[in-house]
């Protein structure tokens, strides 16, 4: 699988030299697009408790 995408390019840039680079700008869109449409799913609520700038201040200063 990995010797696949170089192959590819390879053929699309016989035909168009542009046109690997055209493709990889258009797989690069759509991968922020998903990002972007996902981001919710992807953003976490997580809220550290009340503990937890206690322990970090305790671990920073060497106080375990």
């Amino acid at each position: 699988m990995a010797p696949l995408p170089p192959y590819l390019a390879g053929k699309m840039g016989e035909h168009n030299l542009h046109l690997p680079f055209w493709v990889g700008a258009i797989c690069t869109f759509l991968a922020v697009v998903v990002l972007f449409i996902g981001r919710k799913t992807i953003h976490s609520e997580h809220r550290p408790g009340a503990h937890s700038l206690e322990e970090a201040e305790a671990i920073t200063l060497g106080d375990d």
